[in-house]
């Protein structure tokens, strides 16, 4: 398994889907380098006067293996663009998926619920793996200040040759009324570590 992951997909704040100036992107797909390799756009707050609040998004991964560019999806309900998808990152056979919250400042939240994996050989489901309620990760400083939380979860099969993988779930971001979180500061990754990784 590789030390690092092979790509990560993630949600955060970014700037709640603002479209001028220079757009900063709110979910995406990165490579093992922390490098984007594609990108989306969504409004997590239509009215963020009285504090962010997303309610709870359906959020999907979908990554197949191959050695020179496999096949990854990410699936935000809401954003621009859905799914978001590269096929530039070659990876070898699954070996973990790691589900990981932060929440870089006081009054903040990142939660995630409903985590669901499932793990396939040669298109047949092989292993289904739910995260029970009280494990999926929730770092939560909302109500307080110069506090920061991290919380992760991770999902292991139970055998070597795992050539696809299926994620689905739910995030949720939030911050308090007097709180204007920079762009990282909300954010919830979807790590996926390989066999081997050609980013």
């Amino acid at each position: 398994m590789s030390v690092l992951p092979c790509f990560t997909a993630f949600v955060r704040f970014g700037d709640n889907g603002s479209s001028t100036n220079h757009p900063v992107s709110e979910y995406g797909i990165n490579d093992a380098q922390g490098i984007p390799a594609v990108t989306g756009q969504c409004v997590w707050d239509a009215s963020p006067s009285d504090g962010i609040d997303s309610g709870w998004v359906s959020v999907q991964l979908v990554a197949s293996v191959g050695s020179s560019g496999g096949a990854v999806g990410w699936t935000v309900i809401g954003g621009v663009t859905v799914p978001v998808s590269t096929s530039a990152i070659g990876f070898g056979a699954i070996d973990e998926v790691e589900f990981t919250a932060h929440s870089m400042s006081g009054g903040t939240r990142m939660a995630m619920s409903e985590l669901r994996v499932e793990f396939f050989v040669g298109g047949v489901l092989k292993q289904a793996v739910d995260i029970a309620a009280e494990q999926c990760p929730d770092a939560d400083t909302l109500g307080q200040s110069n506090v920061t939380a991290e919380d992760s979860v991770s999902a292991t099969p139970s055998r070597d040759d795992i050539d696809k993988v299926v994620v689905t779930g739910r995030v949720l971001l939030q911050a308090d009324a007097n709180v204007t979180p920079a762009a990282n500061n909300i954010r919830g990754e979807l790590r996926i570590y390989t066999s081997s990784c050609n980013p």
